[in-house]
């Protein structure tokens, strides 16, 4: 049960009064009387010291002194008065029950059990013994003993509802709820104006998830006792349970109200203000829990969590430091340290952090969650995947490891297992944007752009100020031609954040693949103002499209900013190749293409396009290599149609160009331009027929291809069909009018 009961039992232990003294009344009405201590202690001091006493009298004096002793708090000169009235009195029963709740207050709990047990050996039915010894096994843990002596107590008294209460806490410790609400029910029933039974079956209710119930009792013992302090701390616990923060605030200012020193409630106040968003008031609140204690863990803790969604990272170590330094075995602050470890950067601290809070806790979920997150950020994407499954495992409510997962599998390009993810965490909770939105990238990643763009539309509906799902969702109506309302969205997200340079550039692209190649370099251009860290891409952006404009110098000197900028940007060096070879510059083509490869061995089209680097300077013996690397690395078609128009070209390996067109056709069929390449194939075998037949099919596909209309002309010339060879011929000129002078390079001629 979430109360503090341990004062509560002791404040309930009736301390026994001894029977009225039949001598000199001045001095025993003093030893009687209970309102003033001190006037007790000195006129039952003068009994004691009156030896003319009989020995009952003056331990009944002992007795009543050490009741005094004990209200001071002097718990060492009471026992010491409890043991002389057992001494001159050996079976006093109430003696050995008072000095047991001495030794109680004391933490001396063995002492006080032998002294209970003897009190029931004198009388076996003592109910306030079994009470008290009751309340002693509770506090030792012992709850079989506990719950065993409050049946007793309950058995010799029915109506002791203080027995109930208590029994019903000890069945409460062994988790044994139904049990305790049993008692707590009869304890009302005997005394319906008990306002802690109510408050202890409000707790007991709450641990069921009866958050209602839990409340309508904490509103009794408020009722019954407008000054419960305790009752206003577990009722706000329970509207904070149903997220009902400020009912749960204005119950701990309540709480504070009566007790301004109640650490708890300043605590659990600081977590509703957390909830709200309120992170200052949060801190506020902590900050004072710890001004009132300052060696309690959890109030650094919870402190650790809002620095930690603030930013505030080193505060954030600090006081997780702090609460594990008071706390060595307390797991979640390694935890939250952990967590701003990784929002630092500082992912070896944060695997380290989580790994001792997981030993100290095998299933403390956020753990692995936070372990996870940092094995991401160290590419250990596998290790990732495997921590977040375990505190999914542990906690299959927790949308935000669904979500985290997601991304990972995402990363990873297993798009089906990530929208899987997505899709259980938006099932959890259908309104956090970021899901829809995680779910969104992986469908554009699939090509599902349609779904891609519900999804972004989902985010804009939950979050309207959620900039990436409009530049994400314009992307995606920029692939689908739809170019307003791609426009529409990379304004939005330009007017929500104009210094975001991904806008600007997703923007430039649109208007590249709109052909408006002013306003793209205009958008790359204020990328690369706006971002002049790490601008390599925009450079790379509007490189191309000064290339596309024919303007290859200030393309190139794009490309060599962009690579400049980042030595390593591969997609620069591809294309200043491409520039290169634009201007005939071969040799630096494959110089570019050669870093390209360095870069990154496994760049099938870096061998590729070195291929037809060296192709183009008549190296067909480096050319084939290249090629044969490329299909090697990635077996497409794209590379067979280009092994095989390199062979083409050269003329030579015919039957196997022929045989690379095949298979290219086999793996994508109808690809003009495969068809294309395997006609000139055939035109250097001099299968005419099947060049012409070829040639059609390709030029079916796309008529306006000047080297396939030549080609075919040349097939019609060698077969004697002048008209219609002349035809095609004239018709590739009118196309590419130094179409003739590209076939006389590859040997080709009109006959």
């Amino acid at each position: 049960m979430r109360v503090v009961l341990g004062t509560i039992w002791l404040a309930a232990a009736v301390l026994v009064a001894s029977a009225a003294l039949a001598a000199s009344p001045s001095d025993y009405s003093e030893c009687e009387q209970g309102a003033d201590q001190e006037r007790r202690i000195a006129g039952c001091t003068r009994v004691i010291q009156d030896q003319s006493e009989s020995a009952d009298n003056r331990a009944t004096a002992y007795s009543n002194r050490g009741v005094a002793y004990k209200s001071k708090g002097d718990y060492d000169r009471a026992v010491a008065d409890y043991s002389d009235a057992i001494r001159l009195k050996p079976k006093n029963t109430d003696a050995y029950v008072n000095r047991g709740l001495a030794h109680v207050a004391k933490r001396q709990l063995d002492r006080a059990i032998a002294d209970y047990s003897e009190a029931i050996r004198l009388n076996p039915k003592f109910v306030h013994a079994y009470f008290a010894r009751g309340i002693a096994y509770v506090d030792k843990g012992e709850f079989d003993r506990a719950v065993a002596d409050y049946s007793e107590a309950v058995r010799l008294d029915p109506k002791h509802a203080e027995a109930l209460y208590g029994r019903a806490f000890a069945h409460d410790a062994k988790g044994a709820i139904d049990l305790a609400i049993a008692d707590l029910n009869e304890a009302i029933r005997i005394d319906p104006k008990y306002a802690k039974a109510y408050l202890a079956r409000g707790v007991g209710y709450q641990a069921k998830g009866e958050i209602d119930r839990a409340i309508a009792d904490f509103n009794e013992a408020i009722k019954l006792d407008p000054k419960f302090v305790a009752a206003y701390w577990n009722r706000g616990a329970a509207y904070r349970a149903k997220g009902d923060n400020d009912r749960a605030i204005s119950d701990y200012n309540k709480a504070i109200e009566l007790d301004p020193k109640y650490i708890d409630a300043y605590n659990d106040r600081g977590i509703a203000y957390q909830a709200k968003g309120d992170k200052d008031r949060a801190i506020a609140d902590y900050t004072k829990a710890i001004g009132l204690n300052p060696t309690l863990a959890s109030p650094y803790y919870n402190r650790a969590l809002v620095y930690q969604t603030k930013g505030e990272n080193d505060r954030a170590i600090a006081d997780g430091t702090k609460a594990i330094e008071l706390n060595p075995r307390y797991a979640s602050a390694y935890h939250v340290r952990g967590l701003a470890h990784h929002g630092k950067g500082d992912n070896d601290r944060a695997i380290a952090d989580c790994t001792k809070a997981i030993e100290l806790n095998p299933k403390l979920a956020g753990a692995y969650h936070v372990r996870g997150l940092a094995h991401r950020a160290k590419n250990d994407n596998d290790r990732a995947i495997t921590d977040f499954t375990r505190a999914i495992e542990l906690n299959p409510k927790d949308d935000e490891t669904y979500r985290s997962r997601g991304d990972t599998y995402r990363t990873k390009n297993e798009f089906d297992k990530a929208i899987a993810d997505y899709n259980k965490a938006i099932e959890i909770d259908p309104k956090d944007a970021n899901y829809y939105y995680g779910r969104g990238r992986a469908y554009t990643a699939k090509g599902d752009n349609d779904r891609a763009i519900a999804d972004y539309t989902k985010t804009i509906e939950f979050s309207p100020r959620f900039d990436e799902a409009y530049r994400f969702r314009g992307d995606t109506y920029r692939k689908k031609g739809e170019f307003d309302k791609a426009f529409a969205d990379f304004n939005k997200a330009i007017e929500i954040d104009p210094k975001y340079a991904l806008h600007y550039d997703g923007r430039g692209l649109a208007h590249y693949h709109n052909k408006d190649y002013d306003r793209a370099i205009a958008d790359f251009s204020e990328a690369i103002r706006l971002d002049d860290q790490d601008p390599a891409v925009y450079f790379n952006h509007r490189g191309y499209t000064h290339y596309v404009k024919k303007d290859v110098d200030r393309a190139i000197a794009d490309y060599d900013e962009a690579i400049r900028r980042d030595p390593t940007f591969t997609p620069a060096y591809k294309n200043r190749a491409s520039a290169w070879a634009g201007k005939e510059d071969h040799d630096r083509a494959i110089a570019d293409l050669t870093e390209v490869i360095r870069l990154d061995p496994k760049s099938a089209k870096g061998y590729s396009d070195r291929a037809g680097a060296w192709g183009a300077k008549g190296d067909y013996d480096r050319a084939l290599p290249d090629y044969d690397e490329a299909i090697r690395l990635e077996p497409s078609a794209s590379y067979y149609t280009q092994r095989c128009w390199g062979r083409a070209r050269a003329g030579r390996d015919l039957p196997q160009a022929l045989a690379d067109c095949d298979q290219a056709l086999r793996l994508n069929p109808n690809d003009a331009s495969t068809i294309g390449t395997q006609a000139l194939v055939y035109l250097r075998l001099n299968r005419l027929d099947d060049a012409i037949t070829s040639y059609d099919a390709a030029l079916k596909l796309n008529s306006k291809i000047a080297f396939w209309l030549y080609g075919r002309g040349l097939a019609k010339l060698r077969k004697d069909d002048a008209a219609g060879g002349n035809a095609d011929l004239a018709a590739a000129k009118a196309i590419q009018s130094d179409i003739a002078g590209v076939f006389a390079k590859y040997g080709l001629k009109t006959p």
